[in-house]
């Protein structure tokens, strides 16, 4: 700590430094003066030295403060960027993953840390480069471990990606063993994105023939908008209600419009999901999943009896009161587990969406990279399905005379279009065909 005369010597020189900037340090006629040089603050304040000063006020003004408390000790060495707390927190993070059989990866404990970071600190910046090596460095109990990643490409996938696959499929049927997970509880969700009043380019049709030949041409609404859907089933054949993203929010007439109560719609800038859109829909998710799952069907069991809150973790009792774990939390050999299979969009690999499933007893499974084409249940054997079903409602406005076919309509024959792709027949067929190792039904 230096001594006070320095010091008040430099916290002189730098405010009339910071007061010239601002245009302040003027005389009685109002011509700008110089600065308080250091010769001068020396001069002025006993017992100070212009050396001492000088650094005094380069670390100040490095700080961009006057009070040196704020300024950081160089002998201290580098700030801490987590408390011990914190720290503690990613540990069981870590090996609470690692036990459910999903080790977490570089870039997922990273988030945790900035999640954590930004909880105490909402402008914290991430955390650097090299901080991942110095936490493990920190931490001996925790071993590095590579899975091995060949594939770049989904055609090197196809090509050379069958032993990875058999050992992904290995560990997520060893962790549904391990926590008695049935097809019923058993998910997969996916999101897709589509045209709101786009026909397809192309089509087989049957015309009258004519001695000219013209191409055959078709009115489409070209309503480019696009509409992202969220959609999910299990092994068992059922699902949970849509989520619709727009660009805009619905208006008011959309509260008349014939479908699922429990049906949702968000808004994002591209119309496309998001980390924060994907947390709100687990929530969700998390309460309708739950009374889909055989277990709680046989048992009885009631969301919030069972857990003692909702899905947004308020209290059953006082919606006032919020918890950070749901308070009735069961022990390991009692709780009823679900499992999630997603692929490694950005969103769903946030902190926040782990912390939240861990927390109602979810396990949440990436796919492998470049897999989904091939092992997403979602993706080619259901929402194929949706999408035929919105090119028929298209087709059937046009015959109709219905020239446009815009957001409102669209939501309002989403509900008819999700009932015909959705279907437990084309679910179930999803995951037969593409994750034949996973429960088909909990029937015997």
């Amino acid at each position: 700590m230096p001594s006070q005369s320095n010091l008040r010597a430099a916290q002189a020189v730098v405010l009339s430094r910071q007061r010239l900037r601002r245009g302040l340090n003027r005389d009685a006629a109002g011509r700008r003066k110089k600065p308080l040089t250091l010769r001068a603050a020396e001069a002025r304040y006993a017992g100070s030295a212009r050396a001492s000063i000088g650094r005094i006020v380069k670390r100040l003004e490095a700080a961009n403060t006057v009070d040196y408390e704020d300024v950081v000790d160089p002998k201290m060495g580098r700030p801490r960027q987590l408390t011990d707390e914190e720290e503690e927190a990613i540990v069981c993070y870590i090996i609470w993953m690692e036990k459910s059989g999903l080790p977490a990866s570089k870039w997922e404990i990273e988030d945790a840390a900035l999640t954590l970071r930004r909880r105490r600190d909402p402008d914290a910046r991430p955390v650097s480069k090299m901080w991942y090596s110095r936490f493990r460095d920190d931490h001996p109990e925790l071993a590095k471990s590579i899975l091995k990643s060949r594939e770049a490409s989904r055609a090197e996938y196809e090509e050379g990606g069958v032993d990875d696959t058999k050992e992904w499929f290995q560990r997520l049927s060893d962790v549904m063993t391990k926590y008695n997970i049935g097809a019923s509880e058993t998910w997969n969700a996916d999101e897709a994105g589509v045209r709101v009043g786009m026909l397809r380019d192309k089509m087989e049709c049957l015309v009258v023939r004519t001695k000219k030949k013209s191409a055959t041409e078709v009115f489409s609404p070209q309503d480019r908008e696009t509409c992202t859907v969220i959609g999910s089933g299990n092994a068992a054949g059922a699902t949970t209600p849509p989520w619709l993203i727009f660009k805009s929010l619905p208006t008011l007439e959309w509260a008349f419009i014939e479908g699922d109560p429990d049906m949702r719609f968000a808004q994002s800038d591209s119309a496309f999901s998001s980390a924060a859109i994907t947390l709100e829909w687990a929530k969700h998710f998390n309460r309708c999943s739950w009374e889909k799952s055989a277990t709680v069907q046989k048992r009885q069991l009631d969301f919030e009896e069972w857990f003692g809150c909702n899905e947004h973790l308020q209290d059953t009792n006082n919606r006032l009161v919020t918890h950070d774990m749901p308070p009735a939390a069961r022990p390991y050999d009692e709780a009823v587990w679900r499992l999630l299979v997603i692929d490694g969009f950005t969103g769903h690999g946030s902190f926040e969406l782990r912390e939240y499933m861990i927390k109602f007893n979810i396990l949440v499974a990436f796919l492998p990279p470049h897999s989904t084409h091939i092992l997403q249940p979602m993706d080619v054997g259901v929402f194929q399905f949706l999408k035929e079903a919105h090119q028929k409602k298209l087709r059937e406005a046009l015959r109709k005379g219905n020239l446009t076919f815009g957001r409102r309509a669209f939501a309002g024959a989403f509900q008819e279009i999700f009932n015909e792709g959705f279907t437990a027949a084309h679910i179930i067929s999803g995951f037969q065909k593409r994750a034949s190792t996973l429960p088909q039904t909990d029937l015997p």
